[in-house]
Formats: C-alpha cells, structure tokens, sequence
C-alpha cells in the first residue's frame, strides 16, 4: 500500500492505529499526553475503531455491584448487550470525560462513584482517551463529532434492544459535553430529556502543551523525575455535577 499524501502522513496513520492509541504518559497520573494525534473528524485516518478508540463501561450501582465492577458494551452486539445485565426499570445515566482525560481519570471516577453512592442507577461511561490525548487539542475537537455520533448509534442500540432507558441524562465535561449534544441531535430512536454540561477549564490546552514538551523528551528514556513533571500542571480543575 502506498503511503497515502506523503510519509508523514502514513506514519501518523500507523501511530493512530496503535492498540490503545499512541504511546504517551500520564501527567500527575492523571492527564494523557501523546506522541500524536489521532484525528477522526476530518483527514485520512478518519474511522472510528470502537472497542479501541471508544469504548462504553457499563457500571450497575444496584445488586450489590459497586463504582469499579463495569462491563465493556459492544454496540450492536445483542449478546454482549444480554450478557451485560442492564435493568431499564433503573435510570441511566452516561458520562463522558473531557480533554486529557479517560475513563478512569480523577473527573470520571468522582462523578461515577457519587452516583454509585446514590445508588439505583445504570451509569455508563464514554471512554474515548486516544481521541482525547493532549497536547492536541484541535484533534479532539475534530474529534467531538464523530465520538457523539457513535453515542448516539449506542443509544438507540440500547433504546431498542434493553430499553426503554429510564430517566435518561447525558453528562459531559468540557468537550464531552460537546459530545453529549451532538449524541442527542443524532438519535433517531431514543429521545434525550436531559443534557448536563460542566465548564471547560480554560487552562488546560496550555498546561497541556507545558507537559507534552516534557514528556517527549523523556519518553523513550528512562529518566522520569515526576516531583518536575508535577510542577508543569498545577492548576485547580474545578467543575461542578448536577443530578
């Protein structure tokens, strides 16, 4: 095959088709730096990969399952969909993460377990790190797109074949909550009677440039001095959750 648009190019392809995403560091053990973008709103690489590039954790705060017993759903798999133990007569929740962050970030984990300490709920959350990855943030919001029309087709997936979804609420963070606005303009089957948005966090695209330039340089080495890459980001990451 030959490298579509010059090398560059196809080698950003072959890094954005990397198991996982690109390799990369967490910041504080929290924020995703990577070594490039993965672009899917636009360019050459443009499929979704669900499973890698998004994936949906199923959490059931009821039954005596807790904030860190989850279950990947797999959109249009009715096995997996079975399998997976979802109770409609629960209201359900989904939450996406913002830039920088993942699945099991600090911003997911706290908003998961308040709801998983309320208990009595279907909590799903969008994970969609790679796409997420900093320092690149016009990649993500290229990216926006795409994520909220894969939440939709999950959507009315669930709607149709585990539904219907009780008391639906869609939160997102920064631009995952981007997402979870185009995710209820894309739905055709289920309807969406509830969006929660929190404040992006103006800082975070610089900080997020500050670390990139110190983990590239250390990322294939192995001098990692994590008390110098702590003072790169010390801004507070404040936002606030409705339920």
């Amino acid at each position: 095959m030959d490298p579509p648009h010059g090398f560059g190019i196809w080698m950003l392809c072959i890094l954005s088709g990397w198991p996982g995403g690109p390799p990369g560091r967490l910041l504080n053990g929290d924020a995703w730096v990577q070594i490039a973008p993965v672009q899917k709103g636009s360019g050459v690489c443009q499929d979704i990969r669900p499973g890698i590039d998004i994936t949906f954790h199923l959490y059931r705060f009821y039954d005596g399952h807790d904030a860190e017993d989850y279950k990947i759903l797999i959109t249009y798999d009715k096995e997996n969909l079975t399998a997976a133990g979802i109770n409609p007569d629960y209201p359900t929740v989904f939450y996406a993460h913002g830039y920088l962050a993942g699945p099991d970030s600090i911003e997911s984990r706290t908003i998961r377990r308040a709801y998983a300490a309320r208990g009595g709920y279907n909590f799903v959350t969008v994970g969609w790190r790679p796409l997420a990855g900093g320092p690149f943030y016009h990649s993500a919001v290229e990216n926006v797109g795409p994520l909220g029309y894969q939440i939709a087709q999950m959507l009315d997936f669930m709607e149709k074949n585990a539904g219907p979804l009780k008391d639906l609420h869609l939160i997102g963070n920064n631009l995952g909550a981007h997402a979870m606005g185009v995710a209820a303009r894309r739905t055709y089957v289920v309807r969406v009677p509830r969006i929660t948005g929190e404040r992006e966090n103006s800082i975070i695209p610089s900080c997020a440039w500050r670390a990139y330039k110190y983990i590239y340089s250390k990322l294939f080495t192995n001098v990692w001095d994590s008390s110098s890459a702590s003072s790169l980001c010390t801004e507070p990451h404040s936002s606030q959750h409705s339920f």
